[in-house]
C-alpha cells in the first residue's frame, strides 16, 4: 500500500508541475525558432494545392511519359551504362602501366556533359528551381536606382531579393569589383509555381510581339533560360496598379528554369507546356 501511495503522489506532483515553454528554454533575448507559432517567421502550410503543380502532375507528366517512353528499357539502361563507361579516351598500347592509369582528359579541358537517361516513371522531368535575375546599368552610377528594382522583384516573387556584386574590374564598362550591379531571387516550391503561373497566364499573353521562346534556348544540362524586356515588368498584377509610385524605371530580367532532366530536348518539351516555343522559321525571344 505504501508503494502504491508513493507512486500516486509522484504522478500527481508530475501533473501539477508547470509546463516549460520554448521561450523559457531559449532565454529572454533569443529569437523563437521558425516552427514555433509565436515566431514572426512562422508560416503555416501548405494551406492549399497549387493549381499549376497539380496540372503538371496530373496532365502534363502522363503525356510526357507516353510521348518519350521507350519499351526497350533494359537495353536503354545498358546502353547508357556502356556510354558512361567509355566516354573518356583510354590509353592504347602494350605498356603494362596503361592498365591502371586513369583515362585521359578531354581535349580543350572541356567538362563532360551528363549522360542522357531513358524516361521512365521513376525519373520524369520536373522543375527544381527558377532563378530570376537582372543587371541594372544605371546602378553603376547611382546605387539608389537599385532600390526600385529590389522592391519590384520582391513584389513579383514574394521573396527578399539578393544583391549581386561585381567580381572583376572592367574599365570600358566603368565596372569595379564589389559594386552592386543587380539583384536575383531563387524560387522553389509554391512560390516558384505561383510566379510561373502568373508569368505564363497573365503577363506573356499581354505582349503583342511575343511569339514564343527561341527553339535553341537552353544549355546541354536541361536548363532553359530566356530574357524579357523592360516592358514586361509593369504587366505584373502586383506592379500594374502602383507602377507610377516607383521612383525609377524598372529594367528587364532573365529567367532561368532548372529541371532535373539531363536532356535539353526533353526539358524544352516539358517547359513548352507552360511557355510556348517558336519553330525554326520564326523569331522568338533569345534564351
Amino acid at each position: 500500500m505504501l508503494g502504491i501511495r508513493k507512486n500516486i503522489r509522484i504522478s500527481v506532483n508530475f501533473l501539477q508541475r508547470r509546463t516549460i515553454t520554448v521561450k523559457q528554454k531559449l532565454g529572454k533575448n533569443r529569437p523563437l525558432p521558425g516552427w514555433d507559432p509565436n515566431s514572426e517567421y512562422f508560416r503555416p502550410g501548405p494551406t492549399m494545392l497549387n493549381r499549376l503543380q497539380e496540372h503538371l502532375h496530373d496532365t502534363i507528366l502522363p503525356d510526357v511519359l507516353a510521348a518519350s517512353y521507350r519499351h526497350d528499357i533494359d537495353t536503354a539502361l545498358s546502353t547508357d551504362e556502356h556510354t558512361q563507361k567509355d566516354r573518356l579516351p583510354r590509353w592504347i598500347g602494350d605498356n603494362p602501366y596503361y592498365k591502371n592509369r586513369p583515362p585521359q582528359k578531354m581535349r580543350g579541358n572541356k567538362p563532360l556533359l551528363p549522360v542522357k537517361e531513358s524516361v521512365n516513371p521513376k525519373n520524369l522531368p520536373s522543375i527544381s528551381k527558377v532563378v530570376v535575375s537582372t543587371m541594372h546599368k544605371e546602378a553603376l552610377v547611382d546605387k539608389t536606382q537599385l532600390l526600385s528594382t529590389m522592391m519590384a522583384f520582391r513584389s513579383i516573387t514574394g521573396l527578399q531579393p539578393e544583391i549581386v556584386y561585381a567580381r572583376k574590374d572592367v574599365s570600358p564598362w566603368k565596372l569595379r569589383s564589389g559594386v552592386p550591379v543587380g539583384v536575383k531571387v531563387t524560387l522553389t516550391g509554391e512560390s516558384m509555381y505561383t510566379f510561373l503561373s502568373i508569368l505564363s497566364e497573365l503577363v506573356l499573353p499581354q505582349l503583342h510581339d511575343f511569339k514564343g521562346l527561341s527553339p535553341t534556348s537552353g544549355d546541354q544540362t536541361g536548363n532553359i533560360s530566356f530574357g524579357l524586356p523592360s516592358e514586361v515588368m509593369p504587366l505584373f498584377p502586383q506592379i500594374e496598379a502602383v507602377y507610377e509610385m516607383y521612383p525609377h524605371s524598372l529594367p528587364g530580367f532573365n529567367v532561368n528554369i532548372t529541371t532535373n532532366s539531363k536532356d535539353t530536348r526533353l526539358a524544352r518539351f516539358f517547359v513548352s507546356s507552360l511557355i510556348p516555343f517558336t519553330d525554326g522559321n520564326k523569331e522568338g525571344y533569345v534564351g
